[in-house]
């Protein structure tokens, strides 16, 4: 969770006359102005394809039938549903449902499909049907690819992980413990977890840079997943994470990161923002499992576009590694090891909602 000079702090490569331009960078930016750029949509979307209209018995029963989804985590499924209620609603002239009706706490209609639209983008993103990608790296473990559509630049990267997937899905869902394992991250906190597939927590990173000192990274996200059922795409199912930056505006009560908090003493501090952070995990038909990192950010205008995509490719394919590191680790020394004590500790998830749907 890097904004972008500071990335450039952390890439060996890069000039170490970069390093004033970095700070001026940051101080020069506001929060208000990261903050409206780093919640840019994409404009344009494939076409979806047309909503059948609900039996009337169906009609009857879809919110039940949608909350119902809900509980198993099955937002796509439920969103789908959602969509085509309103459609048949429309096209018979039946009262709709409203935008602010809650299908469970802190879930709206109108944020359901929200989210649907953002895990369909994604999925088709990661599972590989938008041609927008250009392949940058590759090693025995991934391959590394990078799409620019500006003011956003997206980093992608997709390999085997020769472990049980569920190892790789506790790595991101348990956000206490990023500090285990994410790179240069001090501490996190979950601030909340409403579900057993969302998340708000914070990161704090700690970096060391050339002749400037320590530097405090911090970040809060809100996260989220669900099951992706069967398809052409992912044949054996999978589930999709997808997270972002969210603002002291969208959590006034959350406990931000501050210098008295960090743990540490930093010269400099920044507050950083990212598009998005996503992540798809598939089994692999092996006991292994498949997965893809994908973070999307807005880099500052004055960089060039050359050392935009080097250093978001760079920070992406590092967290990919240390993310295949740590699960390594886990698979093959779970005594006293913190993920596993937190894997066997929630049954009800990993054994009993995984086992359930694809693992």
């Amino acid at each position: 969770m890097i904004d972008f000079w500071t990335a450039v702090l952390t890439t060996e490569t890069a000039a170490i006359g970069l390093l004033l331009f970095t700070w001026l960078q940051i101080k020069l930016s506001t929060r208000k102005g990261v903050a409206s750029t780093a919640r840019l949509a994409e404009k344009s979307t494939p076409e979806e394809p047309a909503l059948e209209v609900l039996p009337a018995d169906q009609v009857r029963g879809a919110m039940s039938k949608i909350r119902e989804l809900l509980s198993e985590e099955h937002l796509l499924d439920a969103g789908l549903l959602l969509a085509r209620l309103r459609h048949t609603q429309q096209s018979k002239g039946l009262p709709m449902q409203r935008d602010d009706e809650e299908l469970r706490p802190g879930l709206t209609c109108a944020l359901l499909s929200s989210r649907c639209t953002e895990l369909k983008q994604a999925l088709r993103k990661m599972g590989g049907s938008d041609s927008g990608f250009t392949m940058v790296a590759e090693n025995k473990v991934s391959k590394t690819f990078v799409m620019q559509k500006p003011p956003q630049l997206t980093a992608k990267v997709a390999g085997q992980i020769p472990v049980s997937p569920r190892i790789v899905a506790a790595l991101f869902r348990e956000t206490s413990l990023y500090g285990h394992w994410y790179p240069r991250c001090f501490k996190s906190v979950t601030v909340a977890a409403p579900y057993p597939m969302e998340r708000l927590f914070s990161i704090i990173q700690q970096i060391h840079a050339p002749m400037i000192g320590s530097i405090a990274v911090d970040v809060m996200l809100e996260a989220y997943g669900t099951w992706v059922s069967p398809s052409a795409a992912q044949p054996r199912g999978g589930i999709i994470i997808c997270g972002k930056s969210v603002s002291e505006e969208d959590y006034p009560d959350a406990p931000w990161p501050t210098a008295a908090t960090r743990g540490f003493e930093a010269r400099y501090s920044s507050r950083v923002d990212l598009n998005s952070l996503q992540m798809l995990i598939e089994p692999d038909g092996s006991g292994g499992a498949k997965a893809t990192l994908m973070i999307t950010m807005t880099p500052p205008g004055l960089a060039p576009p050359w050392l935009t995509k080097f250093v978001i490719a760079n920070v992406t394919a590092q967290i990919f590694s240390k993310q295949v590191d740590a699960a390594g680790g886990i698979a093959s020394t779970p005594v006293g090891n913190v993920h596993a004590e937190a894997i066997a500790a929630d049954p009800a998830f990993y054994d009993d909602w995984l086992s359930r749907h694809i693992f």
